[in-house]
């Protein structure tokens, strides 16, 4: 009935916490929020953006060359290229604002978290 893999999905289920946001938000998505739990989420998801920006820039003034970055060139695509030609396109469907704003903003940061966290990883700091 229940097989070794069985057990192992349901595990990663119940030590994902973003499924169980998922799965009590969306029969609770009717329910309307309070004003003051609405400011107080808006608040927390800038202070999360300005966290993650720190971050990032904390991670890049701990690199002593950017020659001696291998990831340099991944890192310049996903961080300005993609980004760059996704705003563009935006722009010519009609996307305008703060959602294409929002839009790049989530194109570009978690490519570049990524390619920082396996940089550092393996060391490839330094040749």
């Amino acid at each position: 009935m229940w097989t070794q893999t069985s057990w192992q999905l349901v595990q990663q289920l119940i030590k994902n916490p973003p499924l169980w946001s998922l799965l009590i938000g969306i029969p609770l998505r009717e329910l309307p929020l309070p004003a003051i739990a609405e400011q107080v989420l808006q608040a927390l998801a800038w202070t999360v953006i300005f966290l993650s920006l720190v971050l990032i820039g904390l991670r890049l003034s701990k690199l002593t060359s950017w020659q001696s970055f291998p990831a340099c060139q991944s890192l310049l695509i996903k961080m300005v290229l993609i980004p760059l030609m996704l705003g563009i396109g935006l722009s010519v469907l009609g996307v305008d604002g703060p959602p294409r704003l929002v839009l790049v903003l989530q194109m570009a940061m978690p490519p570049v978290f990524a390619t920082l966290v396996l940089t550092e990883a393996y060391e490839l700091t330094t040749i």
